[in-house]
């Protein structure tokens, strides 16, 4: 696909995110982790920091960073995924709510209960009133709330 499409194309970009998946979930976190970056600098280069294609590249650079035990790594990136979509989108949609609840599962997994806590509800109460309390998103993000109370 890169000498196809050249290494710039959308789809390029997309091979590397689901190979790096299915290296993320058999737990090859060294092989995912630069197919990610690589991912990042294409979608910082081609389309920008603020669109939503870059933020899904942080949060997957972030997930394999705390997969990984990483959690130093993976904090900025969950950050910087929310500010993004704090300045671009608000804090009302869904796609907000998700990058609170992959914060606050970090922060659950590192011990910092409250501070998960506050993105958890803040998750829960932007699914709900957007999606409603039955939506699978509204679902997972309760399930991983009580799953680390």
């Amino acid at each position: 696909m890169r000498k196809a499409l050249g290494e710039e194309h959308p789809k390029f970009v997309t091979s590397c995110n689901n190979l790096a998946g299915l290296y993320e979930s058999t737990g090859r976190y060294k092989e995912a982790e630069p197919l990610l970056k690589q991912a990042l600098d294409i979608m910082r280069k081609t389309l920008g920091e603020e669109h939503p294609k870059f933020v899904t590249s942080c949060n997957n650079l972030a997930g394999v960073y705390e997969s990984a035990g990483r959690y130093k790594e993976a904090e900025p990136l969950y950050k910087q995924a929310m500010e993004i979509r704090r300045k671009t989108i608000g804090e009302e949609p869904p796609d907000f709510a998700v990058g609170c609840n992959n914060l606050a599962g970090l922060y659950a997994s590192t011990g910092r209960y409250e501070e998960a806590e506050l993105l958890f509800t803040q998750a829960l109460e932007i699914l709900t009133a957007t999606l409603g309390p039955d939506h699978p998103s509204t679902m997972t993000v309760r399930s991983n709330y009580g799953l680390r109370k």
